[in-house]
């Protein structure tokens, strides 16, 4: 585990870069920022073969229930990243719906104190295959961070912002 301690002036901004390498295996992780500041910033994800990326803004505030769209059809694949930022272990309900609403399913997704998961959706919930919908995450309490990838079978992909309930 790494760690960055830096104390930044009003206005100013901070760069930090990973150095993963193009034949290294993907990496999974998380990060957290500790601020007792007004802070904002995002995070650039890079597939250093293609070139391509994608943006994903910092929370701020303690969020405890996301909702993220998907779409699964065309070949499309939607891929969730969740985070605990929380001291305790958590066990995080799911709900999934379909476009018009009505629900798919639902389950649980346990996450120790600070730890992480990905995944893909339909890996998840095969219910979520070949479909439009939505999926809920609710920690009862707990912050948590969520955050979804699209992406084409061309291999292209995109973020999706979860939204903050």
């Amino acid at each position: 585990m790494s760690s960055v301690s830096q104390t930044l002036a009003a206005g100013a901004s901070l760069l930090i870069q990973t150095q993963g390498l193009a034949s290294q295996a993907s990496q999974v992780g998380s990060a957290q920022l500790t601020t007792a500041g007004a802070v904002s910033g995002f995070a650039v994800y890079q597939n250093p073969n293609s070139g391509q990326e994608a943006v994903v803004p910092l929370e701020a505030g303690a969020v405890n229930s996301y909702t993220l769209v998907f779409d699964n059809t065309n070949n499309l694949a939607t891929g969730v990243a969740l985070a605990n930022s929380s001291t305790s272990q958590i066990s995080i309900p799911v709900t999934l719906r379909d476009d018009t609403g009505a629900a798919l399913g639902t389950g649980s997704i346990a996450l120790p104190a600070h730890g992480h998961t990905s995944f893909m959706l339909t890996d998840q919930f095969p219910a979520a295959a070949n479909v439009r919908g939505s999926v809920e995450f609710d920690s009862g309490g707990a912050q948590i961070g969520v955050i979804g990838i699209r992406a084409t079978a061309a291999g292209a992909y995109t973020t999706i912002p979860a939204m903050a309930q």
